[in-house]
């Protein structure tokens, strides 16, 4: 899912681009079922929503992962995603207290 709103805890972060959420997308719940990980499908849903953002004229999309979800992570840098913070999105009762913030700058 793409949306022009940010997670509470978004505005904690340090972020690449200063726009304001109408030229900016955030990523919600990017998933690709176990049967069928390595395969590439993460970087096409990826590049789909690059696509996207950038026929809608935005400057970046923002997303967030759960700190240590290695695969997850190694996937974000490898497509170009930069980590720029760890912050909390308010899921600590569910054992879920720090979130990594990335940010992919699109360029024309």
């Amino acid at each position: 899912m793409l949306k022009h709103r940010p997670e509470e805890g978004y505005q904690n972060g340090k972020w690449l681009t200063e726009e304001d959420y109408e030229h900016i997308y955030v990523l919600y719940t990017l998933a690709v079922h176990p049967d069928f990980q390595k395969r590439g499908i993460g970087t096409e849903l990826l590049m789909y929503a690059e696509r996207v953002a950038r026929e809608e004229k935005c400057v970046s999309i923002r997303l967030d992962v759960v700190k240590d979800n290695l695969p997850a992570e190694r996937l974000y840098r490898k497509c170009g995603y930069q980590l720029t913070g760890t912050v909390s999105l308010g899921y600590e009762a569910y054992g879920l207290p720090w979130y990594n913030l990335y940010e992919k700058v699109l360029s024309e």
